[in-house]
């Protein structure tokens, strides 16, 4: 069976298009249900893409136009009769003259260009193949720098707190993804009033000087500790440490509380040299 090469790029358009839709609702799909990193997203996009080429070209109606006729030959007979006596004909028009009909050559139409069906399956399967492994591996390497969802590698040798008053804080963890590094922070408050730790409030230094402020919109930090309670969550700074770093220092310059909104330091954190 052959197609229309150009009924085959049509389909791989199609379906082109089909996954920058698809992928698209995957992740807002996914991050509204905080399961973006799961791979059935991007599994069922891929499989719509698929799906999507395979039909635009298994579909019937994609048959070529078949090739012109050979053209015709003079059958082989006995020569030609002679001329027989009879009226002088009269002159028609000439093709220059009014009134005359142009003489018109059949125009013998060209082949479309086509390719056989398991070719363009093979097509099919690479470029779709191909643009779906190189579009997810795109969308997920931007959504996780929008969002902050990066994965990285642990760096905490061990864990690190510090206090002010009944407020306390520990580092639970230090992860250097590939544009951040993500704290996991754990606030213990055990005095009788609300203590609110503010993002931007709160700063990350390496050792060497190179200093950050925790991003506003984007981690799970949830900023207020209600009295006599203990609340984590995750801060994220637009920072990695340089190759000789082995120790930081996290601080909330101001502390909205009872107590006089002082700064809670931690200092000491150490991490291991990348």
């Amino acid at each position: 069976m052959l197609l229309r090469r150009s009924r085959l790029v049509a389909s791989v358009l199609a379906a082109m298009l089909v996954f920058v839709v698809s992928n698209a609702a995957a992740t807002v799909i996914g991050m509204a249900a905080d399961q973006w990193r799961n791979p059935v997203w991007w599994v069922a996009a891929g499989a719509v893409t698929f799906a999507t080429a395979l039909v635009g070209v298994l579909l019937p109606g994609g048959k070529p136009e078949p090739p012109p006729p050979p053209p015709s030959v003079p059958p082989v007979g006995p020569g030609p009769t002679p001329p027989q006596p009879g009226p002088t004909p009269q002159p028609g028009p000439t093709p220059t003259q009014p009134g005359a009909v142009p003489r018109t050559t059949p125009i013998s139409r060209r082949p479309r260009p086509t390719v056989s069906l398991f070719a363009a399956l093979a097509v099919v399967f690479v470029l779709c193949g191909a643009g779906t492994a190189a579009g997810v591996v795109g969308v997920r390497y931007v959504v996780g720098w929008v969002t902050g969802g990066e994965t990285g590698v642990q760096r905490l040798v061990e864990e690190a707190t510090g206090r002010r008053g009944d407020l306390s804080l520990t580092v639970k963890g230090v992860e250097v993804t590939r544009h951040y590094t993500k704290v996991d922070l754990q606030a213990e408050n055990r005095g009788d009033s609300s203590a609110r730790l503010v993002k931007g409030f709160c700063t990350l230094t390496f050792a060497g000087g190179a200093t950050a402020t925790a991003k506003s919109l984007i981690g799970s930090w949830p900023e207020v500790v209600p009295p006599g309670t203990t609340v984590g969550g995750v801060l994220i700074f637009s920072i990695r440490p340089g190759p000789g770093a082995i120790t930081a220092t996290l601080s909330f310059a101001t502390v909205f509380d009872q107590a006089g909104g002082g700064p809670v330091v931690v200092r000491g954190i150490q991490i291991q040299a990348g």
